[in-house]
């Protein structure tokens, strides 16, 4: 017993010496000749073969290997020779991956790759829809020298090129611009370049999910480009929405009040932009921003023959009204003529003016869908059911991107019950007309649709209050409030609003200022009033009569 016991220490050292030295040799052995071994399963993506393709000049392969991100061949190379090799890599995982870069070379050695672009994902050379577990990719780089990199001193080369793997992040669009091509995804760590968008300038916001970077960058030269150190993440692009781009003019000004009717409104004066409080029933800057005042810089081009050359000889340029819910309320510049509100009753659902702007009234004999299809016939602009030609070809809806733009708006048709309406405030008349006034008889106190006209209350508010007096109907006597609204004309107007006392009136802005009923056969100034989708894209512009608003239709 005790003769094994004595052998016990040497047996374990002989044991712990011959691991070592054993270990160490393999190791060794590992390293020089086959380290592939030990790191390809651990890798996702890797080499999967290299052999020799071509040699050009005298150029031959004397040796050729591999490991997971390295291609390792030594050649002979002549002046003006190249030499190609067939490289393939094999993607053993459930993400898409790429090259980022080819690099660890001679200084005077370059090369060229084919059959492949670096930062495309790695798809298989047989099926470019398989991308990612199994997908085999075969492609050939050529190694040749660099301008003046010749050196006959030496010819013989023994290269490691490196691969650089990356993954790939998704890209999500948030209200895009009409475009092709848009990529869906970029490789981490790359440069994200989106081209094609619209020109004109215009912003986005980008946002990269689970972390808090975010920025506002301007788009030039039709160009979107985020830089190579903040693609780290799926990428979120948001392109500004209209409405976005004047609530922030509103929500970023300087801000002064004025009172009308013991309401105080807040005003950014510099951008003639106010909120109108929803009539006092909201706070100071919880209702709908709109801009007032004759100097408004609220000029848009709509109804554009082309909506990528947007100019004055390929748009009309209508005015903005406001925002409203994040969606921008247009009204014409000008009337498209003087017609009737309707021959006999003011339902508007049933009115002349309704089927006249709308779609869908194609069988109607007089006025049927004319401005809504751009065509020309008859229209009602008189008692007795007058009528008289009238031509919308020119100024009609143009094309299917204008018609596009325009959202379906659920409008309220309440207004004063008494005759003595017209002695009402400004926010007495808005809070009428939204459900709190009357309706007469049977008439429909709301309609879905998607043209009207403008509200009394929309008039109004584009007048400067702090020169106005209380009640509407008085204002004809203040040509200071009236003088000072950008809306105001030579004409009466009609108003989407049908009185509430009779089933023969609807409320018309007369041309003195005043807001009054007037009989619903009697021909006055048609005026489009249109609500624009919440994902109207602002890609320009500053409002002004010579720099309108642009806007471009967003991907479908």
């Amino acid at each position: 017993m005790k003769n094994s016991i004595k052998y016990v220490p040497l047996l374990s050292l002989f044991i712990v010496l011959t691991l070592t030295i054993g270990y160490s040799a393999l190791n060794n052995v590992l390293h020089v000749s086959d380290v592939s071994a030990v790191i390809r399963a651990q890798a996702d993506i890797r080499v999967t073969g290299v052999s020799v393709s071509d040699g050009t000049g005298g150029a031959v392969s004397t040796s050729e290997d591999y490991n997971v991100k390295d291609i390792l061949v030594d050649f002979t190379l002549p002046e003006n020779a190249s030499i190609t090799y067939k490289v393939k890599v094999t993607n053993f995982g459930n993400v898409e991956m790429g090259i980022l870069s080819f690099t660890n070379l001679p200084s005077n050695i370059t090369y060229t790759m084919t059959d492949y672009s670096l930062t495309d994902p790695i798809c298989d050379t047989n099926d470019s829809t398989k991308c990612t577990l199994g997908a085999v990719k075969e492609f050939y780089i050529t190694f040749s020298y660099a301008e003046n990199g010749y050196d006959s001193s030496n010819e013989n080369y023994s290269i490691i090129g490196h691969f650089d793997f990356e993954g790939f992040y998704n890209i999500t669009y948030v209200n895009a611009p009409r475009g092709n091509n848009y990529k869906t995804k970029v490789m981490s760590h790359t440069e994200f370049v989106q081209d094609g968008v619209p020109a004109g300038g215009g912003t986005f916001k980008y946002t990269n999910s689970g972390s808090s970077l975010s920025g506002t960058y301007n788009l030039s030269n039709r160009i979107v480009t985020i830089p190579a150190e903040n693609v780290t993440d799926d990428i979120t692009i948001t392109f500004r929405t209209l409405g976005q781009y004047i609530n922030k003019l509103y929500n970023d000004g300087s801000k002064s009040s004025t009172t009308n009717d013991g309401v105080s409104y807040n005003r950014v004066t510099s951008k003639y932009l106010m909120n109108d409080r929803e009539g006092g029933k909201v706070g100071v800057n919880e209702g709908n921003v709109r801009y007032y005042g004759t100097s408004a810089a609220n000029y848009i081009y709509y109804n554009c023959k082309d909506y990528d050359n947007q100019s004055s000889s390929t748009c009309e340029t209508w005015r903005i009204l406001g925002v409203f819910n994040n969606k921008v309320k247009l009204l014409r510049n000008n009337p498209i003529g003087m017609y009737s509100w309707d021959v006999s009753a003011n339902s508007w659902k049933n009115s002349s003016a309704c089927k006249l702007l709308n779609s869908g009234f194609d069988s109607a004999s007089v006025g049927g869908s004319l401005y809504w299809n751009a065509k020309s016939g008859q229209c009602y602009n008189g008692r007795n059911n007058a009528k008289t030609s009238c031509d919308f070809r020119s100024i009609g809806l143009q094309n299917s991107d204008t018609r596009d733009f325009i959202t379906t708006e659920t409008l309220h048709f309440t207004s004063p019950g008494t005759l003595l309406g017209g002695l009402v405030s400004i926010t007495e008349m808005y809070r009428q007309e939204r459900g709190e006034g009357s309706i007469y008889s049977a008439n429909d106190k709301t309609w879905t649709g998607k043209i009207a006209l403008m509200y009394v209350s929309d008039y109004y508010f584009s007048a400067d209050l702090s020169k106005c007096n209380t009640k509407l109907f008085w204002m004809a006597t203040n040509t200071s409030c009236t003088n000072s609204s950008w809306i105001k004309n030579d004409n009466n107007t009609w108003t989407i609003s049908p009185a509430a006392i009779n089933s023969e009136n609807a409320w018309d802005i007369v041309n003195n200022g005043s807001a009054y009923y007037d009989k619903v056969y009697t021909a006055y100034s048609i005026w489009p009033a249109l609500y624009l989708k919440t994902n109207t894209i602002f890609i320009g512009g500053n409002g002004t009569s010579s720099n309108p608003y642009k806007i471009y239709p967003v991907e479908s």
